[in-house]
């Protein structure tokens, strides 16, 4: 059924998938049979990946890392990791939240998750915050009158028969 091998010794030797593998060694006496479950552990962290590899925040923004560690067999291992970034990129939680410094820049390799010994590195940019509106100016630009004239609102100096100007001007 799978999670290791007997020989002929009688000795159980683990196989390299980690889990629990029910009813997997059979034992025979006397017309009688029993069987009992095998739960293979995975073994010391052989590597860990921290994900995103590589990752770009605005400065002062945030972004979620995480990590995962395996052993020589790719099996997960279950682990607490310590997570730490580089000075002047940032500060990390150790539940790998990250906050971005405020100056811009690239930081290659400046995330890292280690476990067991072995670390795990992710780099970070961080970019400029973005700007909204666009700079100076004014909405439809420059100076401009509505209908032409100066200051006038229809045009020319006033064209009502028998008025000065004030209606239409």
């Amino acid at each position: 059924n799978g999670g290791g091998a007997i020989s002929t010794g009688c000795v159980f030797t683990a196989g390299t998938l980690a889990g629990t593998f029910a009813n997997t060694v059979k034992a025979e006496a006397q017309g009688l049979s029993a069987f009992a479950s095998v739960t293979v552990l995975p073994g010391p962290v052989l590597s860990v990946t921290v994900t995103p590899g590589s990752g770009t925040v605005q400065v002062n923004g945030s972004l979620q890392f995480t990590a995962e560690a395996k052993d020589a067999f790719d099996n997960i291992v279950a682990t607490g990791f310590t997570w730490a970034a580089q000075s002047g990129a940032g500060t990390i939680t150790q539940g790998g939240f990250f906050t971005a410094a405020a100056d811009p820049g690239s930081f290659p390799n400046a995330i890292s998750a280690e476990a067991g010994g072995i670390t795990g590195l992710a780099s970070v940019t961080l970019a400029p915050a973005a700007t909204t509106g666009g700079g100076t100016g004014t909405t439809g630009g420059g100076s401009v009158s509505t209908g032409g004239g100066e200051g006038s609102t229809g045009g020319g100096a006033g064209t009502t028969p028998g008025e000065d100007g004030s209606t239409g001007g």
